[in-house]
């Protein structure tokens, strides 16, 4: 009894920590005819681990000369956004449309989780060579009614796994005995 206990443990473990740590991304944008390529790496600020499996977009803004709000997604003046697609070992891919040379802010949202988006931005210069622009998103809190349906989605198969092996093993309690079903005592 005690290996499964442990782990569910491990189990629900990881899924709350999933988003306990800030996120280096790194993006380089490539322009190519009539578009920008988008490339992106996900690494965790305290791990160092490659983030896989994320859910996160890229978008640019015209540079107005503000400082860029760092945990607001742009609401005025987008440019362009690119969905990134999972790659291996932490690398995204997306495609932006074509952008002249000048001043933009590109903006990165994690959605990875329901109920939550980490944004992070920086303003940077396209000059028609590749850039590099680097940010970091920050920890996010999930809204607590999610991690606990999370938790009981998670808990349910080892519950189940745990019903069933009861019943099996009383059931061939029984059958040890010569009091299954049909005998009598």
């Amino acid at each position: 009894m005690r290996g499964p206990a442990t782990l569910l443990v491990l189990l629900l473990t990881s899924v709350a920590l999933a988003h306990s740590e800030p996120v280096e991304v790194t993006t380089s944008l490539t322009p190519v005819p009539g578009a920008v390529q988008v490339a992106a790496e996900l690494v965790g600020q305290t791990s160092g681990l490659p983030v896989r499996g994320a859910a996160v977009e890229v978008q640019v803004s015209r540079d107005t000369g503000a400082p860029p709000q760092q945990e607001a997604v742009p609401t005025g003046a987008l440019l362009g956004r690119a969905p990134l697609a999972a790659g291996e070992r932490g690398r995204y891919t997306g495609r932006l449309s074509g952008l002249p040379p000048g001043r933009y802010v590109l903006t990165v949202v994690d959605t990875t989780y329901r109920g939550e988006a980490a944004v992070a931005a920086r303003a940077f210069t396209l000059s028609g060579q590749p850039t590099r622009v680097a940010v970091v998103l920050p920890v996010t809190s999930t809204p607590r009614r999610y991690v606990v349906s999370a938790l009981l989605g998670l808990s349910v198969a080892p519950l189940i796994l745990v019903i069933m092996t009861v019943v099996t093993a009383r059931q061939r309690r029984r059958a040890g005995r010569g009091g299954g079903p049909g005998r009598s005592p």
